[in-house]
């Protein structure tokens, strides 16, 4: 690539800004890069930590879910309503890593299952 500084004559001042306008954008082209990178890189890294290829479902009164790959662990998490409605606790399963064995909470007899959902963790 050339530039139009390129054909003046030497020692000129328009030869001079030019020179440095593209070192200017040399340095902003590779700066960008590098985040660039280095955030795809860390991107990266963060999705492969997560477990994957998970499967879940209601029971009578909670939450069951088994995550078949990917690395970290998972855990079932539930809300659970009382008094009629008029207060609410979350419950959660145990930490189980990718693959192993599913994570299982259930609401109380006297609790109602409200809402449900994975957590997962690196």
């Amino acid at each position: 690539m050339w530039l139009a500084a390129d054909i003046m004559p030497e020692g000129s001042a328009s030869k001079k800004r030019g020179c440095m306008k593209n070192w200017t954008n040399v340095t902003r082209m590779v700066a960008v890069t590098a985040l660039v990178a280095g955030g795809l890189v860390g991107t990266g890294t963060a999705a492969q930590a997560a477990p994957t290829n998970c499967n879940s479902s209601t029971l009578a009164n909670g939450y069951w879910v088994f995550c078949g790959s990917g690395s970290g662990e998972y855990r079932a998490a539930i809300t659970c309503w009382y008094n009629n409605g008029a207060s609410s606790r979350n419950r959660f399963g145990p930490w189980r890593l990718a693959g192993a064995l599913p994570s299982e909470v259930s609401c109380t007899s006297s609790e109602e299952l409200g809402g449900y959902w994975i957590e997962k963790r690196g």
